[in-house]
């Protein structure tokens, strides 16, 4: 009995994390069945081939973030008042990273399609510049939203943002494919994260800190940018 209890009080803990997992799968596998469903399969290729470079350079910046989570959960538990540098210090380091990643990917794009993709390589090119500022957004709304909002104790903000943002992405997705077809999947996927970094500022922007440290009056975004 005892083992169950732990087993359930750990699956809720753990619970934001998995919804942010399905929703990853929402976007990857999700938007290529919806796409299927309206396009040719020369563009659903396409779609995919560019979503696969988009991969590839996000997959550099997912491990950065992950290595950042445990500093800013033990930061938050020992209310440390370097929390908010370390925070902003990291904002500014990764903002660095993904736009050299997203500079890198709209000027030598075009050879990389050329080289993996010799057929279809301009309309892979021009579906990859779409995505790319996806790669430029991704690193800071896993920063402010997993790394973040999970220690802060708004786990329950951040399911309800990663399920608002899947459903929302999913009603733009349908009639961006049936009227501008891979390029419509593209965009809906840039709209959602879009999105998604703008509600996650609100979010930060509003939310007082006293629940984290009595003292500090600000909300978490004015503390991070003031530190």
């Amino acid at each position: 009995m005892l083992f169950r209890s732990s087993t359930i009080n750990e699956f809720k803990k753990d619970f934001p994390l998995f919804v942010s997992n399905i929703s990853g799968k929402v976007y990857g596998l999700g938007t290529t069945m919806i796409l299927a469903n309206f396009v040719s399969p020369e563009a659903v290729g396409a779609y995919v081939g560019a979503d696969k470079l988009r991969n590839a350079c996000q997959y550099i910046i997912i491990p950065v973030v992950d290595v950042l989570f445990p500093k800013i959960n033990q930061l938050f538990i020992q209310k440390s008042k370097n929390l908010f540098l370390f925070i902003k210090t990291s904002i500014i380091y990764l903002f660095g990273l993904t736009f050299l990643i997203f500079l890198f990917v709209n000027l030598f794009g075009g050879l990389l399609c050329k080289i993996l993709f010799p057929e279809n390589w301009n309309q892979i090119l021009l579906l990859l510049k779409i995505l790319s500022p996806i790669i430029f957004i991704s690193g800071l709304v896993e920063l402010l939203g997993t790394n973040l909002l999970i220690p802060a104790g708004m786990s329950k903000t951040f399911s309800l943002i990663e399920i608002t943002n899947s459903l929302l992405h999913i009603l733009i997705l349908i009639p961006g494919c049936i009227y501008f077809s891979s390029r419509g999947a593209a965009f809906s996927f840039l709209l959602s994260q879009i999105f998604y970094f703008i509600t996650l500022l609100v979010i930060l922007y509003f939310k007082k800190t006293n629940n984290v440290f009595a003292a500090n009056k600000n909300s978490f975004l004015l503390s991070i940018i003031r530190s």
